[in-house]
């Protein structure tokens, strides 16, 4: 499992960032399939809770709805901690 979770969380912290910024530069249709790409990716490992909340984000965006998408977004930082907390008590290393 550590072979595709650590990857998944180095990538993931990545495109949370880069959407962040689309957010931040209030690029909602750049968001949109940012949160797309961690939805699919969550999907595929089987991140449920991050998958579920990228949708959110996803959909947010798309409705032009800022409030909403910053909100979820603080939602996805925690479950990509979640993650990084799971992968750290598998092996007891830290992610950077």
């Amino acid at each position: 499992m550590q072979e595709i979770l650590r990857p998944f969380c180095e990538v993931t912290k990545d495109d949370v960032k880069e959407l962040r910024k689309c957010v931040e530069a209030a690029d909602y249709k750049s968001a949109a399939r940012q949160a797309h790409k961690i939805k699919d990716a969550a999907a595929y490992i089987g991140a449920e809770a991050l998958r579920a909340t990228a949708f959110e984000i996803e959909q947010s965006a798309q409705a032009d709805n800022p409030k909403t998408v910053r909100a979820l977004l603080e939602n996805m930082d925690q479950e990509l901690k979640v993650l990084e907390r799971t992968l750290k008590e598998d092996d007891g290393s830290e992610m950077t």
